[in-house]
């Protein structure tokens, strides 16, 4: 067997399936990876039964906890320490923000925390990335090999 007739397979890093080439193909090979399982549509069918408290509820559920007056100002269906809440940004009537977080099975609130402006930047910008004073976590490290590149 010649070299030029010897089959290459190889992953397709994307998506994880095996393509089989020739060596001496001028054209790109057309492959059709369309299936009957969509995995997005899937997983969102196996969530919707087991979610019964709908945002409206869960937003009802969060104002009621943090009081009268109170009004959100943000809200989403998320992941969290791997299960499925309701996060909700909540403001009462002295402009007190707090995060709160209701269960979307049961539509009981699990946790109300109120937040300071530390948290905000947290919640926004990402926990892993900014220390308190808005710095990247490679800030002191930086502000270290600056300090020892200097000439005194």
């Amino acid at each position: 067997m010649m070299q030029d007739d010897t089959e290459l397979m190889g992953m397709d890093d994307e998506e994880g399936m095996m393509m089989t080439t020739t060596s001496n193909q001028s054209e790109e090979m057309k492959m059709n990876w369309t299936g009957t399982i969509d995995v997005k549509s899937s997983i969102g069918e196996a969530f919707k039964s087991k979610v019964t408290v709908n945002m409206i509820d869960a937003i009802t559920a969060s104002q009621t906890n943090v009081g009268a007056n109170s009004f959100v100002k943000k809200a989403e269906l998320t992941p969290v320490h791997g299960y499925l809440v309701y996060k909700i940004m909540v403001v009462d009537e002295s402009m007190k923000k707090y995060k709160v977080s209701v269960d979307p099975g049961n539509g009981q609130v699990l946790m109300k925390k109120e937040v300071t402006g530390y948290d905000e930047h947290k919640m926004k910008y990402g926990e892993e990335k900014y220390d308190k004073y808005g710095h990247d976590d490679d800030y002191d490290k930086k502000k270290i090999m600056i300090m020892k590149n200097k000439k005194y």
